[in-house]
């Protein structure tokens, strides 16, 4: 009589044994090939000389559920959940980055929940999101791992689709700043008091605007300096004061605004410096205007109010306004413009 065949203990909770793997390679004369030609999208390999693909269905060696997450910089998010359906003990040996695009994500930045996995026992992948613009992008991971008992071992790869949020943008506020070689989103000083602020750039970038208020009165400095702000300058002193802004190898791409209704002296310096719009300065209750232009550009009018009793002096070298100059001074005010090989493509204030 012929022996009953024992049936394998590996069927059972749907996980699959080693026994199990070589029964599907070798019964029916079934190659290593044939297997893997069932949508396979991996290799498993054993103790012995084969391969065997591993299909995404519920008794895949190894499952995989791919997260597509999203989230805000500096958060950390699931990329993959790792199941093992093996019979036996599974250890992740090594999991690695084979591609980011835009994040940047590396090994460093990954996190494995769990490394050593009990039959049936799942373990995330997360990463740590750095990001400071909306981003997204494929990331694909290479996954090694092994049983503890058989020696049989998992290589594949998955990708997930990540995006990161940019967290909002933070405007730089305090009445002293100081850059060099760096990028800020904007920036916004409001002193209900009035006081004094000094903003100082050299090399670096400002992707709004720059707006400073004083609700009484004060003073403003502001030097650049191989620098560019993409907004617009402005710049409000309710209780009258000062107000300097230096231009040296920079650019304001959008417009110099200046208010100040109790009257101030203002001073604007430009060496080889650009505002891509133009220049309106209100002084309600008069002071001083000094313009001095020597190789920069203004991209539209310039318009000057002040009160009585006022002076305004402009001096071009070199320089161009693709506008007027309209300046508006009242009774006992004097205005001054002196060019030298200069352009003022609009009108100007009668001689």
């Amino acid at each position: 009589m012929a022996k009953k065949r024992r049936r394998s203990r590996g069927d059972s909770n749907g996980l699959v044994s080693r026994r199990r793997v070589l029964a599907v390679l070798f019964a029916g004369g079934v190659g290593a090939a044939g297997v893997q030609g069932t949508g396979a999208f991996s290799t498993v390999t054993g103790d012995r000389p084969f391969s065997v693909g591993t299909a995404e269905d519920a008794n895949a060696l190894l499952g995989i559920e791919e997260h597509d997450p999203t989230g805000d910089d500096g958060s950390s998010v699931t990329l993959l959940t790792l199941t093992n359906r093996f019979s036996e003990p599974l250890t992740i040996d090594r999991v690695s980055v084979v591609s980011s695009g835009g994040l940047g994500i590396d090994r460093s930045d990954l996190a494995i929940s769990q490394w050593t996995l009990q039959p049936g026992a799942e373990s995330d992948v997360g990463a740590a999101l750095a990001c400071s613009t909306d981003t997204a992008a494929d990331v694909e991971l290479r996954i090694r791992a092994s049983t503890t008992d058989n020696g049989e071992s998992v290589d594949l790869t998955r990708t997930t689709a990540v995006t990161c949020q940019a967290a909002d943008a933070q405007c730089l506020t305090g009445s002293e700043i100081e850059l060099e070689g760096e990028t800020v989103p904007c920036i916004d000083v409001d002193l209900q008091g009035g006081g004094e602020v000094e903003i100082e750039a050299e090399n670096s970038v400002v992707n709004g605007d720059a707006t400073v208020s004083l609700g009484g009165g004060g003073e403003v400095s502001v030097e650049l300096e191989g620098t560019e702000i993409r907004g617009d300058l402005q710049i409000d002193i309710q209780g009258g004061g000062s107000v300097s802004i230096s231009l040296a190898n920079s650019t304001i791409d959008g417009e110099v605004r200046i208010n100040t209704p109790g009257g101030a002296e203002v001073e604007v310096e430009m060496e080889n410096a650009t505002i891509g719009n133009g220049v309106v300065m209100n002084l309600g209750g008069g002071g001083e205007v000094s313009l001095s232009m020597e190789d920069g550009e203004i991209g539209d009018d310039v318009v000057i109010a002040t009160g009585g009793g006022s002076s305004v002096d402009v001096e071009m070298e070199g320089s161009v306004i693709r506008g007027d100059l309209a300046v508006d001074a009242r009774g006992g005010s004097s205005v001054d413009v002196e060019t030298e090989d200069s352009e003022i493509e609009g009108e100007r204030p009668d001689a």
